[in-house]
């Protein structure tokens, strides 16, 4: 019998990009804790009718006048949270666009990243996701010099070569995944893999989930994510910018070190062994 864990006092954000698994997730951690209240994407504006002119001033989404925020560093995340989430009753969220607050939420929330590879997100299948990472992108451009300088870098080799919407969305996902892992290590947060949950037996899964914030029944959560899985791939060609992809988690890989790993992926879903030497993006 899987060992029940008390319930934490701290609130539960699961942290990820948009289009990569974070729902479905979501949805089976809540089946097997019925003690988490739940509101998905609190503090995306668009997704927060109540709260949404409170949000706006610290957090982002894809609206035309809010986009520059998804990627401001520093914004008053404290003050709009006394406003917001303080006077609410929830204590678990997931957030697609936390990347660039993901030092404020590991100060107010015990949290986990969750990761997909490039080939198994993009392009989405609904319109929405283009939509989505174009803006994630022009937040980028937006913020470029008040953000760090190995986040600068990776901008200006994006920006040079980013010529089409949709080559725009690579950069979008490598620097916000960039961004999520590197500071997910910094602060020892837990990151799970989205592949393993789609490969791994239901015991390994067990291994996988049963630390993470919010699992009081590990043997249930892996029983419920195993039969619930649908492997999926997606045409990544379609975006014609395999080269492209390959040169910027290469330098993404330089900078980042360790801390990045799991962007080894390349386009052809090979993972570059460790110790291997990045190719030069050059």
């Amino acid at each position: 019998m899987e060992t029940v864990k008390p319930e934490r006092r701290r609130p539960i954000a699961l942290l990820s990009l948009p289009n990569t698994g974070s729902d479905w997730f979501a949805s089976l951690l809540l089946k097997q804790n019925p003690a988490l209240k739940y509101f998905r994407e609190f503090f995306n504006p668009i997704c927060n009718p109540k709260y949404e002119d409170e949000l706006r001033g610290a957090f982002g989404c894809e609206m035309v006048d809010n986009y520059q925020m998804i990627a401001k560093p520093h914004g008053p995340c404290e003050e709009v949270y006394r406003r917001t989430w303080a006077r609410e009753e929830y204590n678990f969220t997931k957030e697609n666009y936390s990347a660039f607050n993901l030092r404020w939420f590991h100060g107010k929330f015990d949290c986990f990243v969750l990761y997909r590879r490039v080939e198994m997100t993009l392009p989405g299948g609904r319109l929405q996701v283009k939509t989505w990472y174009d803006a994630m992108y022009g937040s980028l451009i937006k913020n470029k010099w008040s953000l760090e300088r190995d986040v600068r870098a990776l901008i200006d080799f994006a920006a040079a070569s980013a010529d089409t919407i949709a080559k725009r969305q690579v950069p979008a996902f490598v620097i916000y995944y960039y961004k999520l892992l590197k500071d997910a290590h910094r602060y020892n947060m837990p990151v799970l893999d989205y592949e393993k949950l789609m490969q791994s037996s239901p015991e390994e899964v067990v291994y996988l989930v049963r630390e993470l914030p919010g699992v009081v029944d590990a043997k249930q959560l892996a029983q419920d994510l195993c039969e619930s899985r649908r492997p999926t791939q997606k045409n990544f060609g379609e975006l014609r910018a395999d080269a492209f992809f390959a040169q910027l988690t290469a330098l993404a890989r330089t900078c980042g070190g360790d801390w990045v790993a799991e962007l080894a992926f390349q386009a052809n879903g090979r993972r570059q062994p460790a110790g291997e030497k990045p190719v030069p993006a050059g």
